[in-house]
């Protein structure tokens, strides 16, 4: 019989919930069928400290939260906690890093979107006097559109944000 990584009461963290700079699920090990890891949730975790919700704990064998509640997992789902704080630390320093890279070229992308917001509004004053506006050239303003959204333009926040 295979040495089962896990014993029950063990703190686990499922592998797809650690992400950088945000809080994480801690499940506790309930048991095992199949090979599977059973396991109920506990609390959460941010950084290296875990925070057991007691209130987890009301439900009662056989009602509809407390059958709901155990996950079945693989060993090769979870981590132990200091695993998971391993894996948190190597996020954080890549998304740090990636972050740092961001805010140096910021001021390059300013630039840039000021100059084409330049050519679009020489573009809307050529339109303007017909009475029309740019919903009228939507072929002509395809490759623009296709432009920011490959940048990851969202016309909803942007107008939430400007209010125009």
């Amino acid at each position: 019989m295979n040495k089962m990584k896990f014993a029950n009461g063990d703190k686990v963290i499922p592998k797809d919930s650690i992400r950088a700079h945000t809080n994480y699920l801690v499940s506790e090990v309930v048991g095992y069928l199949d090979g599977s890891v059973l396991t109920m949730a506990w609390g959460d975790g941010f950084g290296d400290e875990l925070h057991h919700y007691p209130f987890l704990e009301d439900s009662k064998p056989g009602d509809r939260s407390w059958r709901s509640a155990v996950q079945r997992y693989q060993e090769s789902e979870l981590f132990t906690p200091a695993e998971a704080l391993v894996e948190l630390r190597k996020l954080e320093a890549v998304k740090s890093q990636l972050e740092s890279e961001f805010e140096s070229m910021r001021s390059q992308v300013q630039e840039k979107m000021d100059k084409a917001a330049l050519l679009v509004a020489e573009a809307g004053a050529l339109v303007e006097p017909t009475g029309k506006d740019f919903y009228d050239l939507v072929n002509e303003c395809k490759e623009l559109y296709l432009a920011l959204t490959k940048g990851g333009w969202s016309h909803s926040t942007m107008r939430c944000r400007f209010g125009r």
